[in-house]
C-alpha cells in the first residue's frame, strides 16, 4: 500500500488564532467504532484549539454523552445545568 501524502491532522496557530483540520470524518468514525485513540485526538484537538481551561469537566462511570450546558449567575455564584445521557450498553474507554 502506498504511503498517503495527505496528513491525518493539521494544526496551525496564527497570532492568537488556532485551528485544527482533520481531512476525514473523525467525529462520525469515533461514534461508530468508539476507538479510544480517535476520542483522545478529538479531545486534544479541542483543548489545543481553545487554548484555555475548560469551563466544565464531567467524570463518570461508563460512556456519557454531554450536550451543551446552560450557565447562569445567581447571587454571585455560577450555576450550571448539564444534560447527561448514560450510554451504559456501549463500551467505555478512559480518555484521560
Amino acid at each position: 500500500m502506498p504511503k498517503p501524502d495527505i496528513p491525518g491532522v493539521t494544526a496551525r496557530q496564527i497570532g492568537k488564532s488556532r485551528v485544527v483540520f482533520c481531512p476525514w470524518d473523525i467525529d462520525r468514525t469515533y461514534w461508530e467504532v468508539l476507538s479510544p485513540d480517535h476520542g483522545k485526538l478529538l479531545r486534544n484537538a479541542v483543548l489545543w484549539a481553545t487554548n484555555e481551561e475548560p469551563m466544565l469537566s464531567v467524570h463518570g462511570v461508563g460512556l456519557l454523552e454531554v450536550t451543551q450546558p446552560d450557565f447562569w449567575e445567581t447571587a454571585g455564584a455560577v450555576e450550571v445545568q448539564v444534560p447527561l445521557i448514560g450510554l451504559h450498553e456501549m463500551v467505555a474507554f478512559d480518555l484521560s
